[in-house]
């Protein structure tokens, strides 16, 4: 014991006991580390780190590699079945057939458009209806009876073939030979066939039995 640790037991400083812990607690070396039965140092591995650190970030980033991996073999799109594949063919096939009656609706319309305003252009200033005709001349057209009205002289020049009738817009219209012939190569099928017998009125009042047609109205 030395003399400092006597001084201060005469002194009653100290006691005996705390003497004892004093001198059982163990002195560090010059490097730092304790000596005696003290808990030897963690071993570093690499940039000066404990080893359990490096170790869990190792795991950690195994597991999410692992993570991403298991998403990806997730994601993948699983394999079709003939049954899935023939569904959506067919319903490929059916959606473009749709949109080729589409286009072809489309298309006819936009000729007919322009076959008219031909038509109309054609027939400008050349229509012979009357409108104080009164008498009924009966034609078939498109499987219907249609009639237009025309005057007493009329009558006779269309039976004869000097006048011919055709249809422009759903409407019947008096036209001369020429003209006539014009508008039947533009489209023949709106100039009715008058050759024949003439249908009876009373066919056509059959036909339109139920609809009231207005006094003022000239075909």
């Amino acid at each position: 014991m030395g003399s400092l640790q006597e001084q201060l037991l005469k002194a009653g400083l100290i006691d005996e006991q705390k003497l004892e812990q004093a001198q059982s607690k163990p002195t560090r070396n010059k490097t730092g580390h304790q000596s005696g039965h003290g808990k030897p140092p963690r071993a570093r591995t690499g940039h000066g780190k404990p080893s359990h650190q490096r170790s869990g970030k190792a795991a950690h980033k195994d597991k999410a590699a692992g993570s991403a991996k298991a998403e990806s073999v997730a994601g993948k799109k699983r394999p079709q079945s003939d049954l899935e594949a023939a569904y959506r063919a067919r319903a490929r096939a059916e959606k473009q057939e749709r949109e080729e009656r589409k286009a072809k609706l489309v298309a006819e319309q936009e000729q007919r458009r322009q076959r008219n305003v031909q038509l109309s252009e054609l027939v400008e200033g050349k229509l012979l209806n009357d409108d104080a005709a009164e008498i009924p001349r009966y034609f078939n057209y498109m499987n219907k009876i249609r009639r237009i009205l025309l005057t007493e002289s009329q009558l006779g020049e269309v039976n004869s073939g000097e006048l011919g009738i055709a249809v422009l817009r759903s409407r019947p219209v008096l036209l001369d030979k020429e003209t006539l012939s014009a508008f039947r190569e533009i489209a023949p099928d709106l100039v009715p066939d008058l050759g024949g017998d003439e249908p009876s009125g009373e066919d056509w009042d059959e036909q339109y039995k139920g609809f009231e047609v207005p006094d003022d109205l000239r075909w």
